[in-house]
């Protein structure tokens, strides 16, 4: 359909050939090559299946190369991180530095459902989250929770210089009638704020404390699924049941992994005292500085 109504997209096709194709635009006498990658979780395309581009370091790697010689700039979307949590984890930020490593101009991630902090690294801009843009959920109730609010970065690429970001912070209703750019005093506070969270991922001690809060937070809930079942071996089971994909994502989607594999870590090690103590913290981080306007207005 997009193609039929030539509308441009990237990170999705009908084999994985197809999904790890760059889009690419022009504008001003220059050219970007935008790639989207997803980690490695539901709906990832293979040789003959439909789907998103699973990320693949290698791949990646290559890719970004070779868009490099049919375009002045290249820019990555990816998909991928912990939802709810104020801070992107540490194989995150690693992960999104080596992406610039490999010759990006530009990172931008989404998925947490909340907005994270951003970051220039190596003269490069990187995104860790947007944030959600107009996404309805009937069942977050609080339009003050951090599912309503986000920000639009805006990265411009020039010749005559390293690429520079702008954001534009925004909150929408629960309804997902209206967006509402942040303009003045709230505006200025929500960039603190995102100032304020893009400081603790610069100090990598203080940032894996943060992220043992969140294991505690966020892990246990995960760490119910898993248990493997004889079921799972039988020829005729139905390979949908999301008994047993909550079960395979905890070891494919790199977000759920790294949870996994610290939280048990810390238990296995007893090295729990430091999470407890940064608790309170992360859920201090997860509340945002403003009001949702969207609600004093009544939308």
């Amino acid at each position: 359909l997009l193609e039929e109504w030539e509308i441009g997209h990237v990170g999705a096709g009908r084999n994985i050939e197809e999904a790890w194709q760059p889009f690419i635009t022009k504008a001003n006498g220059l050219t970007v090559a935008i790639l989207a990658v997803a980690e490695n979780e539901f709906g990832i395309s293979d040789v003959d299946k439909p789907g998103a581009a699973g990320v693949d370091m290698y791949r990646l790697y290559h890719t970004i190369q070779s868009s490099k010689q049919k375009a002045d700039f290249v820019m990555v979307i990816f998909h991928g991180g912990n939802e709810y949590n104020p801070l992107p984890s540490p194989r995150v930020v690693s992960r999104y530095r080596l992406v610039i490593d490999f010759g990006a101009d530009a990172v931008v991630g989404m998925h947490p459902h909340c907005p994270q902090g951003h970051e220039t690294y190596n003269g490069k801009p990187i995104v860790y989250s947007v944030g959600n843009f107009l996404f309805c959920e009937r069942t977050v109730s609080d339009p003050n929770s951090p599912w309503y609010y986000g920000y639009i970065p805006i990265i411009t690429f020039s010749k005559a210089g390293l690429p520079t970001l702008d954001i534009t912070p925004y909150t929408f209703d629960p309804e997902c009638t209206r967006i509402t750019p942040m303009e003045g005093e709230r505006r200025k506070i929500m960039l603190e704020y995102l100032d304020r969270i893009s400081s603790y991922f610069k100090d990598p001690e203080e940032h894996m404390r943060l992220f043992k809060g969140w294991c505690l937070i966020g892990g246990p809930s995960y760490a119910n699924h898993l248990k493997f079942s004889s079921d799972f071996l039988e020829e005729d089971r139905c390979f949908d049941d999301i008994t047993l994909l909550r079960l395979r994502n905890l070891f494919t989607c790199e977000a759920h992994n790294e949870l996994m594999t610290t939280l048990l870590k810390m238990v296995s090690d007893r090295d729990l005292k430091t999470g407890y103590e940064m608790v309170e913290k992360v859920k201090a981080l997860q509340k945002m500085p403003v009001e949702n306007i969207c609600k004093k207005e009544g939308h």
